[in-house]
Order: structure tokens, then C-alpha cells, then sequence
């Protein structure tokens, strides 16, 4: 790249600063719309407008936090499906509701973020295209849209066990 087209040190500071700018607002944006929508406290299009208008960001180290994160999160999402592959660490299985508490801006949201966006475990995701291998027969065959098997696997099930079915990967 040609020294003209270069940008200028003033530049550049002036595009980071505009880019923690825009994750502090998304950040802020995204915990305040998930509160309103858990509370269904939205209402009419003028409270919303009004809502997003009035939304303020976080403070400026959450950007640092979540560029880190950013850098980070390939290692350790290897570093976990390595994990659960080799048998070093447990599937997750769960019968309950996982933890929904909003997370804060900065490194932990980012991190999940980064995790969320690579499908991490799933068949046809980011760095295990096949998945892996312990989700049910169930959870398979939702997932690939097989209607006949879903309805012979819950054709004898009664509404208790349908349910623990859909609650398992």
C-alpha cells in the first residue's frame, strides 16, 4: 500500500474511538432491549423510540475486554471441543433451563458471543463440521428436519418424557 493512501495517525485514533463508540452502544442496546422484552415492557413504537434514544454506554474498558476476547476466543474454543471430544471433559447434559442471566459487557459477553457465533459443538459449525458424536437420537433428527423419525421416536412417549426429550441436546 502506497504512503497516500495510508491512513493518518489522527485517523486512525479517530476510527478506534468511533468503534469502542459503536460496542459500547451495542452493548448497552442489547442488555437494555433484553430487559425490556424479559419484562415485556416495550409497549408502542414511540416507547421504543424513545427507549433507544435514551441509551447510554458502558464504560470504556469493556471495549479492551471484549477486543481480548475476540483475540482469544479461538484458542479456547478449540481448547473446550478438544476437551469434549477426547472424553477429558463431560457433554453437557442438563434436564433444566440453563443459567439466563444477562451478562455484562465486556470480556464474558464477548467470549459467549464468540462461542454462539462459531456454533461451537453443533453438526455443520464452525470447527466441527460433523459435531460431535453424544447428542441424542432426538436431538438429531430435529436437527436435521427428519419429521418421520421425530414422530417415531415420540409416538410412544407420553407428554412428561416429549418434554425431557426436548429439554436434551
Amino acid at each position: 500500500m502506497s504512503d497516500d493512501l495510508e491512513p493518518s495517525s489522527e485517523h486512525k485514533a479517530m476510527i478506534e474511538e468511533k468503534a469502542k463508540e459503536l460496542v459500547m452502544q451495542m452493548n448497552a442496546l442489547g442488555i437494555q432491549i433484553g430487559d425490556r422484552m424479559k419484562n415485556d415492557n416495550v409497549g408502542t413504537n414511540k416507547a421504543m423510540l424513545d427507549f433507544l434514544a435514551s441509551t447510554a454506554g458502558p464504560g470504556e474498558d469493556d471495549f479492551a475486554g471484549a477486543q481480548r476476547a475476540s483475540e482469544d476466543a479461538h484458542e479456547i474454543i478449540e481448547t473446550i471441543l478438544n476437551n469434549l471430544a477426547s472424553g477429558k471433559e463431560p457433554p453437557p447434559l442438563s434436564y433444566t433451563e440453563p443459567d439466563q442471566t444477562p451478562l455484562k459487557q465486556g470480556y464474558e459477553a464477548q467470549m459467549l458471543r464468540e462461542k454462539w457465533s462459531t456454533g461451537m459443538d453443533m453438526p455443520h459449525s464452525m470447527h466441527r463440521p460433523l459435531g460431535l458424536g453424544y447428542f441424542s437420537e432426538f436431538f438429531m433428527a430435529l436437527f436435521l428436519g427428519n419429521y418421520e423419525d421425530v414422530e417415531e421416536l415420540i409416538s410412544n412417549k407420553n407428554k412428561k418424557e416429549i418434554s425431557k426429550m426436548l429439554r436434551q441436546r
